[in-house]
């Protein structure tokens, strides 16, 4: 056995490689962030989109997709790394890795993950319109490809116990190399009101925050809204790229999500409703929980993790859309049920989902990793 070798490095010069794809774009955004303010580190972004404009990968039709996808990812790595040594590299996820096995080997290297490819191409992907790999070679070659880069990994870092417990079970990874670690929201910025005061009719406001409309839900709210009793009693605000015909007491707001004005909704808000169809873990509940409002949601994914049913919101199985008005109604009609709820959740932030104490505990690993060769 090879004995482990204990240094001290000074400034830790920390690489991250991070997918800048839909959320898990805010994720990289807020590690960049938090990581760059300590002065212990000196972070390069190394942002992977997999895709580039006109660029010559792209233009391969006989290259499958994946394949050109995976191609591009390690070009951009090794661009961003070109004629700096890092001491240790962050993932986000294992996707920017797949065609890195050097690069692992060489840096030690830790991965964050919110859902494996095995949970993907199971039930969960279906609903983000994914189509698994029919070939068994191409299973085979995918699945010990996967496997190479769990194990090649110093430590995991799943969001969610459900992810957790695929590595173990499909992956083999021990679970001592993994810590469930979950990204979050910043609490300086959404935070509940110091009095939520009710609306000037009287209406309980819903808001409902997803860029894929469909996936997220959004078309079963909107007919639960023109066709539920309690609608009458509620207004809804939707933050969405989607277009669709918002009808009356439907308020449809188009920011980004360094817009000032997204905290604000959430602090005006009584209810967050995100009926998803799929979802491996959601930043928007951590930003929910954190602004000190209910959610109501479904049951998919890593969902309950963050969503404790009864404790900070309410389930419903995904697709039940009866569930889905009794749970509104119950919440709706119910005052006290969305104070008890909403304070829970930022309690829960507040203990699980700050970005800034999880992104120092990230930091935390990493130095451990890096001192360890």
């Amino acid at each position: 056995m090879i004995p482990t070798v204990t240094t001290e490095i000074g400034v830790l010069r920390v690489a991250l490689a991070m997918e800048h794809v839909v959320g898990h774009a805010v994720y990289a955004a807020e590690m960049e962030r938090h990581l760059a303010s300590r002065d212990d580190l000196q972070v390069r972004a190394v942002p992977v989109t997999f895709y580039e404009e006109n660029g010559w990968l792209e233009r391969l039709p006989a290259v499958p997709a994946a394949l050109r996808a995976a191609w591009r990812a390690r070009n951009q790595v090794m661009k961003r790394l070109d004629g700096w040594d890092a001491d240790v590299i962050f993932w986000n996820t294992q996707k920017p890795a797949c065609l890195c096995l050097d690069v692992l080997t060489k840096c030690p290297s830790v991965i964050s993950l919110d859902v494996t490819p095995m949970q993907y191409d199971g039930e969960i992907g279906r609903g983000y319109g994914h189509q698994p790999d029919r070939w068994g070679p191409m299973i085979a070659a995918k699945y010990w490809l996967n496997r190479r880069v769990f194990h090649q990994a110093r430590r995991l870092l799943p969001w969610s116990n459900w992810a957790r417990m695929s590595l173990i079970e499909d992956y083999g990874v021990s679970p001592e190399a993994i810590e469930v670690l979950s990204p979050g929201a910043d609490l300086s910025r959404f935070y509940p009101p110091a009095h939520r005061s009710p609306a000037p009719d009287g209406k309980v406001r819903l808001l409902f925050v997803g860029g894929d409309f469909e996936r997220k839900g959004g078309d079963t709210l909107l007919e639960w809204f023109r066709t539920s009793a309690t609608a009458r009693d509620c207004v809804l605000h939707v933050v969405t790229r989607a277009e669709f015909e918002a009808g009356d007491g439907v308020f449809v707001h188009r920011l980004s999500q360094d817009d000032e004005r997204l905290p604000a909704l959430y602090r005006e808000a009584d209810v967050f409703v995100l009926p998803t169809r799929a979802e491996c873990f959601g930043i928007v509940f951590t930003e929910a929980l954190a602004s000190g409002i209910p959610v109501v949601s479904c049951d998919v994914g890593g969902v309950s993790e963050v969503v404790r049913d009864g404790e900070n919101g309410l389930l419903v199985p995904a697709g039940d859309v009866q569930g889905l008005d009794h749970a509104l109604t119950a919440i709706v009609r119910d005052q006290a049920l969305r104070q008890r709820l909403g304070s829970r959740g930022r309690a829960l932030a507040e203990e699980r989902f700050d970005s800034r104490k999880n992104a120092f505990r990230v930091a935390e690993i990493l130095r451990e990793v890096a001192e360890k060769r």
